[in-house]
């Protein structure tokens, strides 16, 4: 790249980061400064272990759990979340239909893939209908930041070898 077409680079990204704080901080005074966080997942000191570190973020809230689709597709019913996080591989679910279905429902509803199993050909199937995949060994600082990009309307790929194929078109941090 030529000098002047980094600095516009720079420019532009500088610009868009503005713009997602921005977005951000409407999005957080709308729920009053919370972001909800749904948990699908079959393994719950899993999601125990999530809660607990999530307790010393005053501003996410976690708002329910499901072990399945199906659970959570009753539980949805009642309450609407900002973002679930949900896991790929669960009893009573076909996440391959399970997430389209779900976007179908709920498509102002942020999805958050988190496991220690995806790969490529996973990823790939359903990555048009996800905001983020992170990986579940990943410390809390990165899930709270992966939740309030992803609220703000950004998406959240870690950036790995899984993305060396092809998909790293959609691999930003916003």
């Amino acid at each position: 790249m030529r000098n002047h077409e980094i600095i516009k680079y720079e420019q532009n990204l500088v610009r868009h980061i503005g713009n997602v704080i921005a977005l951000t901080d409407k999005l957080l005074a709308l729920n009053n400064g919370k972001i909800k966080i749904f948990i699908a997942n079959d393994h719950t000191l899993v999601i125990k272990g999530i809660k607990k570190a999530l307790e010393k973020f005053t501003n996410i809230v976690f708002v329910g759990q499901a072990g399945s689709f199906e659970e959570l597709y009753d539980k949805f019913k009642d309450i609407q979340p900002d973002i679930l996080l949900t896991d790929d591989q669960m009893p009573r679910t076909d996440i391959l239909n399970d997430i389209p279905k779900i976007k179908k429902l709920y498509p102002n509803l942020k999805i958050i893939m988190h496991t220690l199993g995806a790969t490529d050909i996973k990823i790939s199937e359903y990555i048009e209908y996800i905001n983020g995949y992170i990986d579940v060994s990943t410390e809390i600082e990165y899930y709270v930041e992966a939740f309030k990009k992803v609220n703000a309307g950004g998406n959240y790929f870690v950036k790995n070898d899984m993305f060396l194929n092809g998909l790293n078109k959609r691999c930003f941090l916003f």
